[in-house]
């Protein structure tokens, strides 16, 4: 056995191990993983393990983006089961972006909005709960993809100083005297831009900017937040050339499309596929290293967007943008009153996303809890 298939083994091993529904067997595989030398004795220790875990109620799927063919499993074992259901069915999904896996499994990505557009047009009740594009939530996630995680304690640290500083600037501005001539009052205004902001007026005299104009662009937090997130993406690139290389052209790869497509739902999908290419173009098409942070996030959104769309003319749907984070993405379908839920933690800490299947009564009613929280607080901020 070589060494790669050795590390494979050890690590579905570590992941069953890690998993809540293992506990009980931490301590006593542990210690035969440890005292076992024969790698075909530890295999089939690993093999009954993985056995056991697939007659369980909730086991492990795999690392994204290998479970987004499960998730198109469950949502065709829906479209399947939608005619001889008795009663509604629906399909409940929480997921962080609505372009789910549009790189790293293309084709996944597309059966899923082709499903989805099958399943609402057939009756289902779909509720999809997402990202705002516009939200925080949003912006925080493209940043995470882009800027490495060295980089990240910094820009916290300049986007801390930014904010303590305009908080002294505001303040002490807000403090001066206003029955003062125009002249002596701007003086003053200067001397508390360069005393907060490292003498920025004083090392640029002859700025074409307005005085007034400066202090505008200073409390601009979208524009200081803008120009922090290029300073860092650019460190990123600086450092890992190849990898920022290598998404701008994964990117620019086009998305598959069904040939000889007929019937509306397809030819749809098919439709919006070449959209989002020519919105990735619009923004990847040129040399890698001329991308900027904007490009992404523009691209991002636009294909957020695009996708809201398409999503939005079709009936049985529910959209509901979110603009507070994720503690997992899920999917779950409701068929004749049996409930299958697939879920995933969010990679935000961590390099692999996770994916379990569970058909646990107790997972059900907790992403129903979750989306009734979600629609509250949706219905208050409208």
């Amino acid at each position: 056995m070589d060494t790669e298939k050795i590390k494979s083994r050890g690590k579905k091993l570590k992941i069953i191990l890690d998993s809540a529904t293992f506990a009980l067997l931490l301590s006593i595989v542990l210690f035969s993983y440890e005292m076992i030398s024969s790698t075909k004795e530890t295999d089939a220790i690993v093999d009954n393990l993985m056995e056991i875990q697939g007659s369980l109620s909730t086991r492990y799927l795999g690392l994204f983006p290998e479970y987004i063919d499960n998730i198109n499993n469950l949502l065709n074992n829906t479209i399947e089961e939608q005619g001889k259901s008795e009663i509604r069915d629906s399909v409940i999904i929480f997921e962080d972006v609505l372009y789910y896996g549009i790189r790293s499994d293309a084709e996944g990505f597309r059966k899923m909005i082709e499903n989805l557009v099958t399943l609402t047009n057939s009756g289902c009740h779909i509720t999809i709960a997402f990202y705002a594009a516009d939200g925080m939530p949003f912006k925080q996630m493209i940043r995470d993809k882009l800027i490495e995680h060295e980089y990240k304690k910094q820009f916290r640290e300049d986007m801390n100083s930014y904010l303590e500083r305009v908080h002294l600037l505001r303040r002490e501005s807000g403090m001066l005297d206003r029955e003062l001539p125009r002249a002596e009052l701007d003086e003053k205004l200067k001397e508390s831009v360069n005393k907060h902001f490292n003498n920025y007026l004083a090392d640029n005299p002859h700025r074409a900017d307005s005085l007034h104009q400066v202090v505008r662009n200073i409390y601009s937090y979208r524009l200081v937040d803008s120009i922090l997130n290029q300073q860092y993406y650019e460190k990123t690139c600086n450092a890992n050339h190849k990898r920022m290389e290598t998404m701008v052209k994964g990117l620019l790869q086009p998305l598959p499309q069904k040939e000889n497509a007929v019937d509306a739902t397809t030819l749809r999908v098919n439709q919006l596929c070449s959209e989002l290419d020519k919105i990735k173009q619009q923004y990847m098409d040129k040399p890698y290293h001329n991308v900027t942070y904007s490009d992404f996030y523009n691209m991002y959104k636009d294909i957020s967007l695009a996708i809201c769309s398409l999503l939005k003319q079709q009936p049985n749907i529910e959209l509901l943008p979110l603009n507070e984070s994720l503690m997992m993405c899920c999917w779950m379908s409701s068929v004749n009153g049996k409930e299958q839920a697939i879920f995933a933690f969010p990679s935000k800490y961590s390099t692999d996303e996770i994916g379990f299947i569970s058909q646990d009564v107790a997972i059900a009613r907790y992403i129903r809890t979750m989306l009734k929280g979600v629609r509250e607080s949706h219905t208050n901020m409208q």
